[in-house]
Order: structure tokens, then sequence, then C-alpha cells
């Protein structure tokens, strides 16, 4: 196993050291966890904790798997369901001091049956009273989220009318997002890469600009009006839903 060790003391594991699935057992949603490398089970003290946090939504959870040397595979998820969460497995110490972080994974988002793959992901849930919402999470692709009391929920998101009303705002949003987040003296994320390049290849020569708001506000406004043009949007919007007179 690379270990990777951070300035706090912890290990940096690899999120391929672990299979994880959620699973719909009956009327529950079960978790399970599985170790797929053994040098984990070397590396750390058998009674270490396993930890798996699930963010989605502004909801967090914390499922306990016993320890390294008598885990649990299966552990309930509390109720309601996760579609699309942002995932990170923990292993912290027992004994004193209790808790002390010992290694973790990165943060990953585990994709159901019906997540969408791709630089915009796209997954349906409860988000009642919205009808669909832009979940940004910091080293993750970005998630348009579809109510789930949608008929056909998932197939909204080539629908010529969300991508003529909703996804304009979704591209602004995402950008306004990696520029906050974007200077020079730091390195922008990798899904915040590819949204770079395919702005590239939108806009070629057109970098997106850094520390100045006035001419980013300008430059992401050429960008979406490129796109609505080079993929015809507002045509495909007007035959949906009818020519006025």
């Amino acid at each position: 196993m690379r270990r990777s060790i951070r300035l706090t003391g912890r290990v940096q594991l690899a999120v391929s050291s672990f299979d994880l699935q959620l699973r719909d057992v009956g009327d529950r949603q079960v978790a399970t966890l599985v170790l797929t490398d053994p040098d984990i089970q070397r590396n750390f003290p058998p009674d270490a904790a396993v930890r798996l946090k699930l963010v989605e939504n502004k909801r967090v959870e914390i499922l306990r798997f016993g320890t390294l040397g008598q885990g649990k595979i299966d552990v309930d998820v509390p109720s309601p369901r996760f579609q699309a969460p942002s995932c990170q497995i923990r292993i912290a110490r027992n004994s004193a001091p209790e808790g002390l972080l010992l290694g973790s994974t990165t943060s990953w988002t585990y994709k159901a049956g019906d997540v969408q793959d791709g630089i915009l992901q796209f997954a349906t849930d409860d988000i009642h009273p919205r009808i669909w919402k832009l979940d940004l999470r910091p080293k993750e692709f970005p998630i348009v989220y579809f109510d789930q009391k949608l008929a056909n929920a998932i197939t909204w998101a080539t629908s010529p009318i969300f991508l003529a009303f909703a996804l304009p705002e979704v591209i602004r949003e995402v950008f306004r997002y990696i520029f906050r987040n974007t200077d020079a003296s730091r390195e922008s994320e990798d899904w915040m890469k590819h949204w770079i390049g395919w702005s590239e290849n939108m806009i070629p020569g057109t970098a997106m600009p850094i520390g100045d708001e006035d001419a980013f506000e300008d430059w992401v406004i050429g960008l979406v009006d490129t796109f609505l043009q080079k993929h015809d949007i507002a045509r495909h919007a007007i035959a949906e839903l009818g020519e006025g007179s």
C-alpha cells in the first residue's frame, strides 16, 4: 500500500482500498463496506474504528463499522435514502487519545444506478419544494438533482426546457464557484480543470479571467451565449413549447 502522510500525521488512504455499496433491502438502505487492501489491517491497530461519512444536500451521517479487527460489513443507513452522497472513510483510534484520526480517504461521490456521469452529474432526490437543485462540492464534480416526484425525472437532464431555462444558470454558478476558489498561488481541483478545459474548447483562446470580477462576469456571459448558439438551444426549446404569434 502506498502511504501518503499529511502534516496532521494521518495517512492518506486510497479509495480503491475499500468496496462500498449502498443497497436497498426491503424498506431499508444498507451500506456494505469491504476492505480490499490487506495492508491496511497490517498498518493500523486492530482496535482502530472504521467510520463512513456520508454528506448529501446538507445532510450528514456517520456510519460506524466496528473495528479493523472485528468489523461489521453491513450497517443500516438512517432514512431517508442517500442517492449520490459525498463519501469519506475514516480510521480512528479507539484507545487514548480516543477519536484521533489515523487515516482517511479523499471524498468521492457514490454513484447510484440513476446517476448520470460526466463533468456535470445528474441524480434524483427528494428536494421539494424545488424541482431542480445544484450541489457544488469542493473536491467532486457538480451534481444537479431533480425532484424524485417528477415523472421520468432523470430524463430532464436532456430536456430542451431544462437546457434553455436552467442549464445556463448552472454553468454560471459552477464557474462562479471556480472563480471564487481559484488564484495564481494554488492549483485547481481536478473537476475544476475538466470544466476549464470544457470552456477552452467552447471559446478557444479566451481563458477564464482570474482575480478580476468584472472581466469574469463578461467572460462567463460570453461562454453561456456561445454554448447556447453552438447547440441551437433556443430553437429546440421553442419547438418544444410552441412558437407564439
